[in-house]
């Protein structure tokens, strides 16, 4: 199985146009996480009919009331082994700005089978919101209490706006967000090198690269069984499209800094493998 996750940085319905030249990015995965999908956008529907034509399944949120909100799409290979079931989120934004709805995280859950064994696949984002790293965490929490809910194995992609690991910070870093998914029996994957986001030009190594590993995928333990994944970021979009930014001069470090204009997607792609070992 190959599964792709990537944030795309619509940012909230302020890029009214979604970049099309992403879906050239999409190379046979079987499952498609895109975060931060504006569906109001002017193109919209192209994008999800060029997708179709790449013979995918389409679910989306649907936020269309509001006119403040980031969209969740998971698209689904029709020629993979994979059948879905139903799809379903939960409300996390109001036309009302309704603050009540600042501690639900952006979510989409399918519920789907893979060579008739029924599991469920999320795509997930944290919300930046005011209140700082409590906000996140209780944002976290709610999404712990809804797979409390679920008896199906789950692989949940996402981007969980967290800190680094080792930062002093310790409200939302990395090793909160694993001490919380151990109560449900998640694991949590990410590429061994590269970060997520944060893009630099690296002089000394030659490649972009981020600061930090926002971008994971959790599942449950089971799932591990007799399986080996593969995971790498990948920035190849921005490499591609690097005069659309604006890069800074070098630092001290050999660092160029790169501002990623909204409506460019500003994460890394996280590209995962999944393998069963016979």
């Amino acid at each position: 199985m190959k599964v792709l996750e990537w944030n795309i940085h619509q940012q909230g319905r302020i890029s009214k146009e979604l970049p099309m030249d992403i879906l050239e990015y999409i190379n046979g995965e079987d499952i498609i996480v895109l975060l931060e999908v504006n569906r109001k956008s002017k193109n919209y529907e192209e994008f999800s009919e060029n997708l179709k034509k790449k013979n995918y399944e389409i679910y989306v949120t649907d936020y269309d009331s509001c006119d403040c909100a980031n969209d969740i799409l998971v698209a689904v290979r029709t020629e993979s082994n994979i059948k879905v079931k139903n799809m379903d989120f939960k409300k996390a934004y109001d036309p009302a700005y309704n603050t009540e709805y600042d501690d639900i995280p952006e979510n989409l859950f399918i519920q789907a089978e893979y060579n008739n064994q029924p599991f469920i696949i999320a795509g997930i984002r944290i919300k930046e919101k005011k209140g700082g790293y409590e906000k996140r965490r209780k944002q976290m929490k709610k999404l712990i209490s809804w797979i409390k809910e679920i008896k199906l194995p789950i692989i949940v992609l996402g981007d969980f706006n967290n800190l680094r690991a080792g930062t002093p910070i310790k409200e939302w870093n990395l090793d909160v967000l694993d001490n919380m998914i151990k109560s449900v029996g998640l694991v949590r994957k990410m590429p061994k090198e590269k970060c997520s986001w944060g893009v630099s030009y690296y002089i000394d190594r030659a490649e972009y690269d981020g600061y930090i590993q926002e971008d994971h995928m959790l599942l449950s333990s089971c799932l591990l069984e007799k399986r080996e994944i593969k995971l790498q970021y990948c920035w190849d979009y921005i490499k591609d499209h690097i005069q659309e930014c604006t890069v800074k001069e070098p630092n001290e470090y050999a660092e160029k800094k790169i501002n990623v204009p909204v409506g460019v997607p500003d994460h890394a792609a996280l590209k995962i493998e999944i393998a069963t070992i016979k």
